[in-house]
């Protein structure tokens, strides 16, 4: 285990963003129209200074696990993803991920993290139950959540106007149990 990072797979390091992670290169991501896309960021013009204040807000936060993607080859910071808000009580969270480093698109890089956090969200924080919500056009996106267990349990209607359309959002969900026999297969 590498221990630069929190989280690590075989190719990726995940840990806690730094002040000197919010560089230009995070700030063009965010700025990309085709990273955010399929996301509910990006729309506004974001400055250095925004990325500065949600990282303020995020670091103080007991209800949300939120990592930088790293290539750990090069510690080069490719993305970031999101576990929160946690109910404690329930025992659930929400998940989200950007990979922000159009180079690492159509790599893996999705599944990879995506079954290292809900391994990290099922062993380590107890959790029973991860859930997220993605643009039906996101075709990519679906087929990783898919490889690593994630079931449609239902939809939001006309929820995303993305390339000049309504899109569905896909309600998708992975409990505990069904992730831990998945693991016992392998």
């Amino acid at each position: 285990m590498d221990d630069r990072y929190f989280i690590c797979t075989s190719r990726l390091g995940l840990r806690r963003l730094e002040e000197q992670d919010i560089t230009e290169g995070y700030l063009n991501w965010i700025n990309d129209s085709d990273v955010t896309k399929f996301t509910d960021v990006g729309f506004f013009p974001q400055s250095r200074s925004d990325l500065f204040e949600f990282y303020e807000s995020i670091k103080v936060r007991n209800d949300n696990l939120f990592l930088g993607i790293f290539w750990s080859d090069t510690d080069q910071h490719i993305g970031n993803v999101k576990l929160g808000p946690i109910n404690w009580v329930h025992r659930y969270s929400s998940y989200s991920i950007l990979i922000g480093d159009k180079d690492f698109w159509g790599k893996g890089i999705c599944t990879e993290v995506t079954r290292a956090v809900c391994h990290h969200a099922f062993s380590a924080l107890n959790l029973n139950r991860v859930h997220l919500g993605v643009v039906d056009k996101n075709e990519a996106a679906i087929r990783s959540y898919e490889k690593v267990g994630f079931t449609l349990e239902g939809k939001s209607r006309s929820y995303f106007f993305v390339d000049g359309e309504y899109h569905d959002n896909l309600n998708m969900a992975l409990l505990k149990n069904e992730f831990m026999m998945q693991l016992d297969r392998q």
